[in-house]
């Protein structure tokens, strides 16, 4: 039977369920400024009826209803939506590291403006230029040392900013590293008051916000993804390795790396594993110092050790105004270990290796040669642990022929004829960052190319062979110490200088090409009174490629193209090649970020218009729930009546 208090039950079943729609929307609005903050909706349910089908039910009609409860206060969220953000802000934040450091890389190198790196260039070609027709002049030889001194001060600048900026990257590594154990550790401690709250049957509305907001933040500086499909643990995921699960997180550590010059890696704080990362602002960071700004200090330190060694070597050659010769331009520096070249490669202190940078032939040549017999020129591996690079040679082969063999073969190396004509092998870049730049790691011959025809190795085949993992290897090398050059210390760019005899005496700068006197094989006196063809050679070495400008036309020397790397034939071509490829790389990162931004944006946008307040409609809600309220009130007022009149009644 009904009670007769039934309709009191309903209305206060009214009130208390609008008293709560009115609170979660007053909850709302004042949330309306909070980006973090997703709308909060009360979801009404009827409550059970009366009667239930059975055989004991009263017999009448219908089920009589007993109101109104909240079910629940829900989120308005889209999860979807929340994983393309995270997944689009990790790509962001990447991004915009990138582009942010490549900027300033753009801004130091100054082009196309000057002063620049080859605008100093071109005013040192000059000088030596104006000294090789005005030999004797001892004004010349001043201005020469002065833009000398002003184009090696310009190289270091560089090198030292470029370094300053791979160590601000790495301080940010650091830094945001530890900001990452902070919130992986908050957001594990929020799953585990999450999971509690949820046990007791309540919505933690308010901290599962903050846990997005935490993932969100944490997305842009990792590559994460997150697993909902558990309802009982919330897991994060760097690639598949767990970064949190539940009330559990994995911490990630920073150590030094011997193998990149101290620079920090990340690790699994209990594994020791590195991290690998493909995107995130630590992602993009890690990118921007060891590849981008790696890059810019190892071309230009390619850039520094072509030119100390173009330079010297024709500089060796010549005659001072004093008769001193065989005198360095540059003051070399080369790589620990003795004048043979033998130097320790592991670190272990014992000499286990040959570092040699450059070997010359001892025969004079021309490009149209004939080789006159076959071989296989070995020039070692161009990867770590991978096969042995060899180029063929037929003998109707001309040596311009094997040269181009060589330079268009994988391997680390390139050949030219230098101003002698003798053929010459350079070390370049190594294309396997395993392996150390600007060293020769073998060279063998099958055949006469490289022995006989070109005179640089004694002997054929595998025992005549130079192999740059064993010691005492120059004795492979035909002719005399000064054909080889050892492998330059680390960072050419950072300790380039004028030699101490230069700086000491302009005189000494070797302008003339001179005349051996003595028969020693050896330049000491000057051909002419104003003999500047050496200084001239310097000219064409410098400037040697297809296209030469007014002031090669007056060195009226020619010179091989020296090939300061694989697709560089000149110092000139290389410095464009480097600002083209910086160009690139800094476009693509800026054209990255604005298309980001704009798909970043968007989500925001649609992630707003589902979870963002709008007080338009909070305002309506709160109407609606206020005239639900005052009927709930109105109708427990009329049942009031209802039973007072009864009551009364009863009582006459």
């Amino acid at each position: 039977m009904l009670s007769t208090f039934h309709g009191i039950e309903l209305g206060k079943r009214g009130l208390m369920a609008h008293q709560v729609a009115l609170n979660t929307t007053g909850q709302n609005l004042a949330n309306v400024s909070n980006p973090d903050y997703s709308r909060q909706k009360v979801q009404l349910t009827t409550t059970l009826p009366i009667y239930s089908p059975g055989l004991t039910r009263e017999n009448s009609n219908g089920q009589i209803g007993t109101g109104v409860a909240v079910e629940r206060i829900a989120r308005v969220r889209d999860e979807f939506v929340d994983n393309r953000i995270i997944d689009e802000k990790g790509f962001l934040g990447y991004w915009k590291q990138r582009d942010f450091y490549l900027k300033q890389v753009e801004a130091l190198h100054n082009e196309p403006h000057s002063p620049n790196l080859k605008g100093r260039l071109e005013q040192f070609i000059n000088d030596w230029n104006h000294l090789g027709n005005y030999a004797t002049e001892g004004g010349a030889r001043e201005v020469l040392r002065d833009t000398s001194i002003g184009l090696t001060q310009n190289i270091k600048n560089l090198f030292d900013h470029f370094w300053t900026l791979r160590q601000n990257a790495d301080d940010m590594i650091r830094s945001k590293v530890d900001e990452v154990n902070t919130m992986t550790k908050q957001i594990a401690d929020l799953n585990n008051i999450i999971v509690r709250v949820e046990a007791q049957g309540d919505s933690p509305n308010d901290l599962l916000d903050r846990r997005d907001a935490l993932v969100e933040k944490l997305s842009s500086l990792l590559d994460i993804r997150v697993g909902r499909s558990d309802i009982d643990e919330f897991i994060v995921y760097i690639g598949a390795e767990r970064l949190v699960q539940g009330d559990k997180f994995e911490r990630l550590r920073v150590k030094e790396d011997q193998n990149n010059e101290g620079f920090l890696k990340i690790v699994w704080n209990n594994s020791g594993d590195n991290l690998i990362l493909r995107k995130g602002e630590i992602g993009g960071l890690i990118e921007t110092r060891d590849v981008d700004l790696k890059n810019q200090i190892e071309q230009l330190d390619n850039f520094a050790i072509n030119l100390i060694e173009t330079v010297n070597e024709i500089h060796r050659d010549g005659v001072g105004l004093n008769f001193n010769t065989r005198t360095n331009f540059f003051k070399p520096d080369h790589i620990n270990g003795n004048v043979n070249g033998d130097f320790d490669r592991n670190g272990d202190g014992i000499f286990d290796g040959t570092a040699i940078y450059k070997i010359n032939g001892t025969q004079s040549l021309k490009r149209d040669d004939v080789v006159g017999s076959n071989g296989t020129i070995n020039l070692g591996p161009a990867r770590l642990n991978g096969q042995d690079v060899l180029v063929n040679y037929e003998a109707t082969d001309s040596v311009g022929d094997v040269i181009d063999k060589i330079n268009k073969s994988p391997a680390d190396l390139v050949a030219y004829l230098n101003h002698n004509g003798q053929l010459t092998i350079k070390a370049t870049r190594a294309s396997d960052k395993r392996f150390m730049n600007f060293i020769i790691r073998k060279v063998e011959d099958s055949g006469n190319f490289l022995t006989g025809f070109t005179g640089i190795l004694k002997q054929s085949g595998d025992q005549g062979a130079f192999s740059w993992n064993r010691t005492g290897e120059t004795t492979k090398i035909k002719g005399l110490e000064n054909n080889y050059s050892r492998a330059p210390k680390q960072h050419p760019a950072r300790w380039i200088s004028l030699d101490e005899a230069i700086l000491r005496e302009a005189n000494n700068i070797a302008a003339a090409r001179g005349r051996d006197k003595d028969g020693d094989g050896v330049a000491d006196r000057i051909t002419g009174e104003n003999d500047g063809s050496n200084a001239l050679r310097v000219v064409a070495a410098l400037s040697s490629e297809n296209e030469y400008n007014a002031l090669d036309v007056v060195s009226k020397i020619d010179h091989e193209p020296i090939m300061v790397d694989k697709y560089s034939k000149s110092f000139r071509s290389f410095l464009d090649k480097t600002i083209e490829d910086l160009g690139t790389y800094a476009r693509t990162a800026h054209l990255e970020v604005q298309k980001e931004e704009a798909i970043v944006h968007h989500l925001l946008n649609t992630k707003e218009s589902i979870s963002g307040v709008n007080i338009d409609e909070e305002m309506a809600a709160m109407v609606t729930f206020q005239h639900g309220y005052n009927a709930s009130a109105r109708f427990v007022t009329y049942i009031d009546r209802m039973l007072e009149t009864i009551i009364n009644h009863m009582g006459i």
